[in-house]
């Protein structure tokens, strides 16, 4: 005889609240901001500069989204954003200057936007220090980034240095430290370790090279110094790296008990 199985009332009850618990989680789950950081080009801009954020999404859930928009703000100020609507699809006319192009290209999902950053406001940004932004989809649970605070450059010639990412770093002889520095208009870089000239480039905004460690202990001071090509102003970048002693292994006295 088949057995026929008969829930009651209150069991239920359980299976509705397991499903509702886990209806909810899987909501929470899609609407988990993402940690991924934007591209930023220039890498050095002002608030007046027409710059491109690229996030790539590659083998994330947001690289599910159809559409996304950026999310801008001026950290610590209540300045309003003029195209900050959730959702998005509420005024298309103005959030389409917002939104992001997607791509996908050999495997490669990006979401990407070019625009000014006082564009974006209606109060004069002109003496902010930085910018936030963030990708989003068309509601806010439909997914979005982690907050990224970008810095703005001073309104005239500066350089910055990329790598390496601390100005007081470790190294091995005979080791390669990768050096990178951006400038904010055509200049020429002059690359010295210890007061002496390594390595020039010219015409350039972007400074790249491959320095090989020749000294054996340590701290060595390095500088480059970036000139603007156009109205010679410069500006001189300063950041040092410390060699490493090796560890000399020598044999145990006579008479020392292991473990003593």
């Amino acid at each position: 005889m088949k057995m026929v199985r008969f829930y009651s009332l209150n069991n239920i009850r359980l299976l509705s609240w397991i499903f509702g618990i886990f209806l909810l989680l899987s909501i929470q789950l899609k609407a988990q901001k993402q940690d991924i950081k934007p591209v930023i080009e220039p890498v050095i801009f002002t608030y007046k500069t027409e710059i491109t954020v690229t996030y790539d999404v590659t083998g994330n859930p947001l690289a599910n989204l159809s559409d996304a928009w950026i999310w801008v703000w001026i950290p610590g100020s209540n300045i309003d954003a003029k195209y900050n609507v959730n959702p998005a699809s509420n005024d298309p006319s103005l959030t389409h200057h917002a939104k992001f192009t997607k791509q996908t290209d050999n495997g490669k999902t990006t979401f990407s936007i070019t625009f000014i950053p006082r564009d974006f406001f209606v109060q004069d940004i002109s003496n902010e220090k930085q910018l936030g932004v963030l990708l989003k989809g068309n509601n806010w649970s439909n997914g979005q980034t982690t907050d990224y605070l970008a810095s703005f450059a001073e309104d005239k010639f500066s350089a910055l240095l990329l790598k390496p990412e601390n100005k007081h770093v470790f190294v091995d002889t005979n080791g390669q430290l990768e050096i990178e520095a951006a400038a904010s208009d055509t200049a020429s870089f002059v690359f010295s370790v210890n007061g002496v000239v390594v390595d020039t480039k010219s015409n350039t905004k972007n400074y790249t090279y491959q320095h090989t460690v020749t000294e054996t202990s340590g701290l060595i001071p390095c500088s480059i110094l970036v000139t603007n090509a156009n109205t010679a102003e410069d500006t001189v970048i300063n950041f040092d790296y410390v060699v490493r002693t090796p560890t000399v292994s020598k044999p145990r006295p006579a008479g020392i008990i292991s473990g003593i």
